[in-house]
């Protein structure tokens, strides 16, 4: 590596003070392998200028944090933050997206992210072990391989109607336990394996810069929910690579924010984004949204 590499970390901060103070603490205290840009995006309006984030930005030009006025949903407000960052600095080699619950338990996350992309090998999307403080699974891959329209489809209509959706989202984790109970118990010691995949998990998304060079861009087409086809539909029509590579390693520290079962705003939510990603895979094109951005959330 003849010259360090730029990473810009876009945090999205909703009444998560405390979880994004601890994110930027660890951010900040990786060893120095980078140049490191952490805008801290505050959709609700929060931090006062006494804040823990606030002294923290005053003391290291590293932590910037960026106040829209608004909330702007979780990929609606890195894309502002990014682009309030190109408009004084250039394209940087890395872009991470982050929810603010997230730990780094390796200090140097960074080099290793480098020393397992050399030069000219370099995915554009990549996936980390994304490890649930709560249950001890990796959350990624996300969806391994991608899905049919039909099955876009069929999910689409499955959130039209919120006691189906209730139903459905049960129905979802159930399997979700059973699959991990299973893969637990017959194979313990097996080591997850880098390879290509459809979809990362939304909460801690590594892009390489050649996604934006391509084309691809953090606009989302709802206001949340479905980050993650939407990123996996753009690698699609772009010829782009996304890697799940565990060597790399987060904590997810959810608080279920959002909640397992969405309460009926969150639900209305994701019936937006199943509508716009089926649209992503037919063709078509989804409802405009009709949302209360004030009073939404966008933990992952």
């Amino acid at each position: 590596m003849s010259a360090r590499e730029s990473v810009l970390v876009l945090c999205v901060n909703y009444h998560s003070e405390e979880d994004a103070a601890h994110l930027a603490q660890e951010m900040l205290s990786q060893e120095e392998s980078c140049n490191l840009h952490l805008l801290m995006v505050d959709n609700s309006d929060s931090l006062g200028p006494e804040h823990q984030l606030q002294q923290m930005a005053s003391q290291d030009r590293r932590l910037q944090i960026l106040n829209p006025k608004a909330n702007l949903g979780y990929f609606g407000a890195a894309w502002y933050g990014m682009n309030h960052y190109l408009q004084t600095n250039p394209l940087p080699n890395w872009i991470i997206v982050s929810n603010p619950d997230i730990l780094l338990p390796d200090q140097k996350f960074f080099s290793t992210l480098f020393s397992l992309s050399p030069e000219g090998e370099r995915p554009a999307i990549l996936a980390p072990t994304i490890e649930s403080a709560l249950t001890g699974a990796d959350q990624n891959p996300y969806i391994k391989v991608r899905p049919t329209a039909k099955m876009m489809v069929f999910r689409k209509w499955m959130f039209q109607f919120y006691p189906v959706s209730i139903g459905y989202q049960l129905l979802a984790l159930f399997k979700a336990k059973l699959r991990d109970l299973i893969g637990k118990s017959l194979a313990p010691t097996a080591k997850p394996k880098a390879g290509k995949i459809y979809a990362g998990h939304g909460s801690f998304i590594i892009f390489h810069k050649s996604f934006f060079e391509a084309g691809g861009t953090l606009k989302h087409g709802v206001f949340l929910f479905g980050e993650e086809i939407h990123v996996a539909e753009s690698a699609q029509r772009l010829n782009l690579k996304s890697m799940y590579q565990p060597a790399l390693r987060v904590i997810h520290n959810e608080h279920a924010t959002t909640g397992i079962i969405k309460s009926r705003k969150m639900a209305q939510f994701q019936k937006e984004a199943t509508a716009y990603c089926a649209s992503l895979f037919t063709g078509g094109q989804a409802a405009s949204p009709t949302i209360h951005k004030e009073d939404a959330l966008n933990d992952k």
